[in-house]
């Protein structure tokens, strides 16, 4: 199994965000002390998608009512607003009585959008819209106003680092922190989760690798010592 799908964040507190600012509100999110809309911002692989997943979780619980559309589908309809409120009431109903729209990747969407900002404002607090975008600046100000805007910047090698040294821990390979964070800084210019879990990849390979060598050269020698005797 990849690092990756074995370590998938199972909560907030599991996320590595460089920014304790939107760290920090995060988890006030999550525990119900703010409320709100959200864009999530930032480069690729700087762990959005997951965060707005693990608010939807974290709000929400296992029946959380989340709008299954593309954008591209939902500005599409003529009755948006409409549409979600009635999603809105029903996820009142039977559900964990919040709907949930989850925009990902919500750059350059035109259509309707007047509907969706009606629709946050009809549907206030029945209603949470959670925005991912690498480019903040081309979704219209009229959401942007309306949403709780938090960066994700690049992840420094420095705040993945327990991560890693844990991951790796629980692997089978303690590694001095200095060490492993000199290897981490070799990916920093990324900043990237997925670059710096392709390094823990290689870094347990290795180590595998030369663990099995020298299993196999104290076979060998002992294959010989018995040919000997």
């Amino acid at each position: 199994m990849k690092l990756t799908d074995k370590y998938t964040p199972r909560s907030i507190k599991d996320l590595t965000v460089s920014s304790p600012s939107t760290f920090n509100i995060l988890k006030a999110l999550a525990s119900g002390r703010m409320s709100g809309h959200v864009i999530l911002h930032g480069t690729n692989g700087v762990g959005k998608s997951s965060a707005a997943k693990l608010l939807i979780d974290a709000i929400g619980g296992p029946d959380a009512s989340v709008e299954s559309l593309t954008a591209q589908k939902l500005l599409r309809k003529s009755d948006l607003d409409t549409y979600l409120a009635q999603a809105t009431h029903v996820a009142s109903l039977i559900t964990s009585g919040k709907h949930f729209v989850l925009l990902n990747e919500f750059d350059e969407e035109t259509g309707n959008l007047h509907l969706l900002w009606q629709a946050m404002d009809r549907c206030q607090a029945g209603m949470m819209v959670l925005i991912t975008t690498n480019q903040l600046m081309k979704i219209h100000p009229s959401i942007r106003s309306r949403c709780y805007v938090l960066h994700f910047p690049p992840v420094t090698a420095l705040d993945m680092l327990p991560t890693a040294e844990r991951i790796l821990a629980l692997e089978g390979l303690p590694i001095d922190p200095a060490v492993l964070l000199a290897h981490l800084q070799a990916r920093e210019h990324f900043g990237d989760l997925r670059k710096y879990f392709e390094l823990l990849e290689s870094l347990l390979y290795v180590h595998k690798a030369t663990q099995l060598m020298t299993q196999n050269l104290k076979s060998s020698k002992a294959q010989s010592n018995l040919t000997v005797i």
